[in-house]
């Protein structure tokens, strides 16, 4: 079920947020009513504290306001996500990015595709986005979006608290399945960048002596082996007497 929800955004012209409002029903039913107004270097923000439907408390609290920002609410519209890569992009991409009233966003750009839209080859900036916000996870979102900065695709591959969820603008709607494969290519191409950071690739001949090889062929296990990986591969398996 979609949520039921108002989300109207003011912001200067360098897109430093001024003001947030968000108002509405959650899918769950609950009611929200959150405002946020920004007055230099205060944040006064008004929500909905209850958790319980049909009895709404609003109350307001004073924040402080970082030197670069961004406001977010739960369950707004993907326009506010292309607003947030606007602001971090003129705002010298500084990753985290604290939000308000709660949490921080990772952002990167990861990179750009190229799709054939009615015969035109047209490019677009892939972006990630990563962390936390209020009213539980943020997931992992992919987004692209055109030359002039307007947002074209967005893919949310869920998480244990999400569904798979996907937006489209109007026209592109025949190129969703190749959102969706690229979402997810570049979802294994960042782990597979987190695994080679952490464990980086030997540059030199590995070799593993004196194991027990069970090769999965069938034939006897081979006592006081040595295999022989190079460059992730392995180039050599035997009992250790046959291998240089």
């Amino acid at each position: 079920q979609k949520p039921r929800l108002n989300a109207t955004l003011r912001t200067k012209a360098d897109l430093t947020p001024e003001s947030f409002q968000l108002k509405g029903f959650k899918p769950s039913e609950l009611p929200v009513d959150t405002s946020i107004t920004i007055e230099q270097k205060t944040a006064l923000v008004t929500d909905n504290s209850s958790k319980e439907q049909g009895s709404p408390t609003l109350r307001t609290r004073e924040l402080p306001v970082p030197q670069k920002f961004f406001i977010y609410g739960g369950y707004v519209p993907v326009t506010m996500e292309m607003m947030l890569i606007r602001y971090w992009l003129a705002h010298g991409r500084k990753t985290p990015l604290p939000l308000l009233p709660v949490g921080e966003v990772f952002i990167e750009h990861r990179g750009r595709d190229t799709v054939m839209v009615q015969a035109k080859s047209v490019v677009f900036d892939r972006y990630h986005l990563s962390g936390s916000k209020w009213g539980g996870g943020w997931g992992r979102q992919t987004l692209w979006l055109d030359s002039k900065e307007r947002l074209v695709a967005a893919v949310n591959l869920g998480t244990d608290r999400e569904t798979n969820i996907s937006a489209i603008r109007d026209g592109y709607e025949s190129k969703l399945s190749f959102f969706l494969k690229r979402a997810v290519e570049d979802g294994i191409d960042r782990l597979t960048q987190a695994a080679d950071r952490l464990s980086p690739r030997n540059t030199t001949p590995l070799v593993l002596l004196g194991g027990t090889l069970i090769d999965g062929t069938g034939r006897p296990p081979i006592t006081n082996s040595a295999i022989v990986i190079q460059r992730a591969r392995i180039v050599a398996a035997a009992p250790r007497s046959e291998i240089t």
